[in-house]
């Protein structure tokens, strides 16, 4: 049986323990070690180290926990994007730095770039800083001008394809991971709610079927923080006195293998169906449309009867050996055969 949690709290938490912790789970036990550095390094060093402290307050915002969930679980996707962003930009600063550089000036008529570098610096920072793309900072070209018509359509490729398309594309996997997240996290509650975390029974059926309901049913037969006091218990005693059970349990747990566990099975659903003098519920067997086929044939029978009749010759022969040995043992001890009970002789 597995020990009471009071046998095992608090937990060794040696450091090969640690490292197999989840990730937040690590984040979470470095937060006020870091916190005490950052502290000492502020008060001793300078004072800005004071300021990194204030990112304290993501972890006590579950809010600001999704924000920055959001964030990183789509950093991939959001850095390939910012890269096609660059690339874009890079493409209309080159074009239009190649048929008509002199409208990259100031209204004063000075020039705002003297290469394409210094070009694609300005349009990377103020074509998606304003709304309408670098139509927005660039002078406008005369009526009369010979380029005036593809600026015309440059301002406004640039605004559709950059401030529209490219920035909207980052907004949009931003809010997808905000949906994403709230819906993985109304699921999860919901199966919190509704199943047993170590059997997966739903809790209709408990509340159904036993007396204490599926509240009582995960705070006492299936209480899951009896089973992760059990694993890591498992986790700090010696190999060599582990039982057979333990044994069995610790190397499924080296293969992150939950097998274990009594998926579809609960003791007190069994208990109520012996209350009530039902069998437990199990699946039906397959109904043949032969009955004959079903049934042992007359050989098997025979078989069968045979090879109990040699084990019922065998567990015989094993009872008479174990007497004669008894008898052998109490001479061996007793010295003289006057000394046996009465009805057994050397």
């Amino acid at each position: 049986p597995a020990p009471r949690r009071s046998e095992l709290w608090p937990p060794r938490l040696s450091l090969p323990v640690l490292w197999e912790l989840p990730f937040d789970v690590k984040l979470h036990l470095l937060f006020y070690p870091a916190n005490l550095v950052l502290s000492i390094l502020g008060a001793t060093v300078s004072p800005f180290f004071f300021t990194l402290q204030l990112f304290g307050l993501i972890k006590q915002s579950p809010v600001l926990q999704n924000v920055t969930t959001a964030l990183t679980m789509n950093a991939r996707s959001l850095t390939l994007t910012t890269l096609l962003a660059v690339m874009v930009v890079y493409f209309f600063t080159s074009l239009g730095y190649l048929l008509f550089p002199e409208d990259f000036v100031t209204e004063e008529g000075e020039r705002i770039c003297a290469n394409l570098p210094q070009c694609f610096i300005f349009a990377l920072g103020a074509g998606l800083r304003n709304g309408g793309g670098l139509g927005d900072v660039l002078p406008a070209p005369d009526w009369g001008s010979s380029h005036h018509t593809i600026r015309f359509v440059y301002d406004l490729m640039f605004f559709a394809c950059v401030n529209i398309g490219l920035i909207n594309m980052v907004f949009g996997i931003i809010i997808d991971a905000f949906a994403s997240l709230r819906d993985e996290r109304h699921e999860r509650e919901e199966d919190q709610r509704s199943r047993c975390f170590i059997c997966d029974i739903t809790a209709d059926t408990f509340n159904r079927d036993t007396h204490g309901g599926f509240e009582e049913h995960v705070k006492s037969a299936h209480n899951m923080w009896d089973y992760l006091n059990f694993m890591i218990y498992l986790k700090n005693k010696p190999v060599e006195d582990y039982t057979g059970q333990e044994s069995y349990v610790s190397e499924l747990m080296k293969k992150n293998d939950v097998s274990f566990f009594p998926l579809g099975k609960a003791c007190d659903l069994v208990q109520k169906d012996e209350d009530s003098g039902n069998a437990p519920s199990s699946p039906e067997p397959l109904q043949t449309s032969s009955t004959s086929s079903s049934a042992p044939s007359a050989p098997a029978l025979a078989e069968l009867t045979a090879k109990l009749t040699a084990l019922v010759d065998t567990v015989g022969t094993l009872k008479e050996n174990v007497r004669r040995l008894e008898k052998a043992l109490c001479c061996s001890v007793l010295g003289s055969p006057n000394m046996l009970p009465s009805g057994v002789g050397c």
